[in-house]
């Protein structure tokens, strides 16, 4: 199982994907989403890349700017959480 934590405090963000998912299909949609995320945030003239980690089974972005690529993460990953629930685990906090 793959879980998700999306954190959004004034205008810093994180989003951390720790584990496996248990298909290719939503191994890849993890995946994608991830390197979709990172290459939005390592081109976009707003945002300020804190971290940055696309390991296997450990991904990690953080960043402070603006809240349209934690929005886009927020949804997706939701969505393949309530579509996957033995796949994908996802936990959002707002401060």
């Amino acid at each position: 199982m793959t879980q998700v934590y999306l954190e959004a405090d004034g205008d810093r963000y994180t989003c951390v994907a720790k584990g496996h998912a248990g298909t290719e299909r939503t191994c890849a949609a993890v995946s994608t989403l991830m390197y979709t995320a990172a290459g939005y945030l390592r081109n976009a003239d707003r945002e300020e890349v804190l971290e940055c980690r696309l390991e296997p089974g450990d991904a990690a972005l953080e960043w402070r700017g603006t809240r349209v690529c934690w929005d886009v993460l927020r949804v997706g990953f939701l969505q393949l959480a309530v579509s996957y629930p033995r796949d994908i685990r996802a936990d959002v906090k707002e401060f």
